[in-house]
């Protein structure tokens, strides 16, 4: 990055299961960047990159029940809510709920 370059997100993508094709997606965007449309876009283009260019049968996403915006983008972006892991995610020693979310290779537009 040069001196001009400001970072306001991280998105990843990692194979779970190379058995049945199923890779996780992962984000963090900067609370003072929300609101722009950044963070759907970005998404969007990983989600979109991926199914393209690796063998991805499903794509999940896991997010803290508690974290709104979090919650929010995975919907905006097409997956689809696939169950709730009761205290599954420990944040400074508080266990919360988090949201499985997913989609498939058949559903993304590509």
């Amino acid at each position: 990055m040069s001196n001009t370059d400001v970072k306001i997100d991280e998105i990843h993508i990692n194979c779970l299961w190379n058995e049945t094709l199923e890779w996780e997606i992962g984000w963090h965007f900067l609370s003072e960047h929300w609101g722009r449309g950044f963070a759907t876009e970005a998404a969007k283009a990983v989600i979109k990159y991926a199914f393209e260019n690796f063998k991805i049968h499903r794509l999940i996403a896991l997010c803290c029940a508690e974290n709104k915006p979090s919650v929010a983008l995975a919907e905006r972006v097409g997956m689809l809510k696939d169950g709730r892991m009761r205290e599954n995610k420990l944040i400074n020693g508080i266990y919360y709920d988090e949201y499985v979310f997913s989609v498939l290779k058949h559903e993304v537009c590509l």
